[in-house]
């Protein structure tokens, strides 16, 4: 097979923030990716900028959605979560690949639906679980599963969003855990090769304008502990005074491994009173641009040279429950307790 019929034709439904950033990696990989359209009414200003750009890539309207995936041999899915579902299972029914933006859909019974329908049709679904393709997180896991780490104590992450999103993007959300904390959730349970026995979560909202708003939180504090004893701390924010702050570190009883938020670039200055460095990224987009394009190599060698997807369809149900239970536990008030072998969770015995 030449190299040319080895590209894979993508088109991409959505390009919003995120699809803008998975046009850019597309772009970066002509050997393995050709975007021939993409569908978005009211595509970003960079995105529009790139479509003008390429003559291979057609700017198909939402209305013309079953043409744009008729051109391609693999969708990628780039819109709000609630039409996620229907997209899917519209792509996987016409024989594509689907390269999918997390959350993957809403509920545990569409995660089943979804992952059957594929596999039916020897399709590949993958559910864009990005920071796992990051390099720093990749090592923390090859330390974890060489043993230098040990038995594992304790993980804290913190995730701090810079700048703040826009109202109306907020209003298409489902909410900053199961929106922002969905990463954090994933790579708690991908790192510890379990699931949390229980769960609690806490948060505010200090903008008086989308305070009024249902899943209106943007501090929150989420503490997971694992049938091990291990207890994962994840502090999210909307808030953010040094860029866009994105840290891991996991404590065991031979050694800590940490994955800290990445300077802009390495220049640093130096004086007899100081240290002077730039600061972190500013946005998800320049923090995980490399991870981004990773996950595109990824997808392209599942889909060609039979690869297993790495984010399985188990896991993937196991933090939608997760952040069911945790969503729970901030509406309750209380630790909630959940049982993955019967997918059920409810507020945790005070007296167990």
């Amino acid at each position: 097979m030449s190299n040319q019929s080895q590209v894979l034709r993508v088109s991409l439904i959505g390009a919003g923030e995120a699809g803008t950033c998975h046009l850019k990696s597309l772009l970066q990989l002509p050997d393995k990716f050709r975007v021939v359209c993409v569908v978005d009414d009211h595509p970003s200003e960079e995105s529009q900028t790139l479509i003008q750009g390429f003559d291979h890539i057609e700017h198909v309207a939402q209305a013309e959605i079953d043409r744009g995936i008729e051109m391609c041999d693999a969708v990628a899915i780039a819109i709000p979560t609630s039409m996620h579902e229907e997209l899917i299972v519209t792509s996987l029914l016409a024989g594509k690949h689907v390269f999918c933006e997390k959350p993957l859909v809403l509920t545990l019974d569409a995660v089943r639906r979804v992952y059957k329908l594929a596999d039916e049709h020897n399709l590949k679904l993958l559910c864009a679980m990005t920071r796992r393709f990051d390099q720093p997180t990749q090592q923390i896991k090859k330390h974890i599963e060489s043993g230098s780490v040990g038995q594992i104590y304790n993980i804290s992450m913190t995730s701090r969003d810079n700048p703040y999103p826009k109202v109306e993007y907020l209003m298409n959300k489902p909410g900053i855990y199961s929106e922002t904390g969905i990463h954090n959730v994933d790579m708690a349970i991908w790192l510890m090769k379990d699931t949390p026995t229980v769960v609690y979560a806490q948060g505010h909202c200090f903008n008086p304008v989308v305070a009024p708003y249902p899943r209106s939180d943007d501090n929150v504090t989420v503490v997971m502990k694992f049938p091990s004893g291990a207890i994962t701390t994840i502090e999210i924010s909307r808030y953010s005074t040094c860029g866009y702050e994105q840290r891991i570190k996991v404590y065991g009883d031979k050694n800590t491994v940490a994955s800290d938020s990445v300077p802009k670039d390495q220049f640093h200055q130096f004086n007899s009173g100081q240290v002077v460095q730039n600061g972190p990224c500013e946005d998800f987009q320049s923090r995980y641009a490399e991870a981004f394009t990773e996950e595109w190599r990824h997808f392209f060698k599942c889909v060609r040279e039979g690869d297993d997807i790495l984010v399985t369809e188990d896991e993937v149900a196991s933090v939608v429950l997760t952040l069911d239970a945790i969503n729970y536990s901030r509406q309750i008030g209380l630790p909630v307790e959940v049982d993955y072998s019967k997918s059920t969770f409810a507020a945790k015995n005070p007296d167990s």
